[in-house]
């Protein structure tokens, strides 16, 4: 009777491994285009044994956990080419738009101006009598002061776009990080009495990996599974359950010198203000 009890007990551990390896494929089926989903498997083990007399008996299969099925190098390829990518990205928008500026590609762009204007002053230098000439003069130098204005004023506006873009990329860090952070607490109380958190590893590789796209981090991992990230290596933005947040000021004007309101600084609070503007050269 008992062999029949332990039979029926191994056959029993036998379909819940099923059952729970077909309810994680599911799982992987349904997340299939859920940004940022890793694959899941179900490690079985084998049960313990039960020894009687001389002889041991095996009691089935046992489900050990679930995993994730990840690649940290690769994880970290990604991370470091999205923001490469980003990077050239980013720097191709507001080179497109300078260019257009400067309008080169036409017949009308800076140098042909400026090679016009010239023209007409040699033209001048021969006969300096002429009307028609000095009124080409003029027109040469309305046309070509109208452009050096015209280039000013949208290269400011590019300037205005890009300060506004990079207050808007500090928000976005900010709030990615605090992601890090709240899952790095997350993630620790949910294996604090054994668990596991393998949706929440992938919520946390996705926040850190568009992070990663936005400024050179790196990351390092505690003995309690809390990441650490740096930023350029000189800041650090999360530290396990701390976070130091990113701050954009503007350079204030000097009314002595008679200097304008100057452009942004990045700051980080750590706990306080350090200036990263100058340490930062990707991203």
């Amino acid at each position: 009777m008992a062999g029949s009890v332990n039979m029926l007990n191994i056959g029993k551990s036998g379909l819940m491994i099923s059952k729970q390896s077909m309810t994680t494929t599911g799982h992987n089926i349904s997340n299939v285009n859920t940004e940022g989903y890793s694959r899941q498997n179900v490690d079985q083990t084998a049960g313990p044994t039960i020894t009687n007399g001389r002889l041991s008996f095996g009691t089935g299969a046992w489900a050990k956990s679930v995993s994730r099925v990840s690649d940290e190098y690769l994880d970290r390829r990604i991370q470091a080419e999205s923001k490469n990518m980003a990077n050239v990205e980013e720097k191709d928008i507001y080179l497109q738009q300078t260019e257009q500026i400067f309008n080169e590609s036409n017949n009308d762009g800076l140098n042909q101006l400026s090679a016009k204007f010239f023209n007409e002053f040699r033209k001048l230098s021969t006969d300096t009598s002429s009307s028609a000439i000095r009124a080409s003069v003029r027109e040469a130098s309305v046309q070509l002061t109208g452009d050096i204005r015209r280039m000013d004023r949208e290269l400011k506006e590019v300037a205005k776009n890009i300060d506004t873009r990079i207050e808007g990329y500090v928000r976005e860090v900010n709030s990615l990080a605090k992601e890090v952070r709240d899952l790095n607490l997350d993630i620790e109380k949910a294996e604090l009495g054994g668990g596991q958190a393998p949706d929440l590893y992938d919520k946390r590789d996705l926040a850190l990996k568009k992070l990663g796209s936005m400024a050179e981090i790196s990351t390092n991992r505690d003995k309690n599974g809390r990441i650490t990230v740096n930023m350029q290596g000189h800041a650090a933005l999360v530290v396990g359950e701390n976070l130091n947040p990113l701050e954009v000021l503007r350079t204030p004007p000097d009314p002595a010198s008679g200097k304008k309101e100057g452009s942004l600084d990045i700051f980080v609070k750590d706990p306080v203000l350090t200036k990263l503007t100058n340490r930062i050269t990707t991203g």
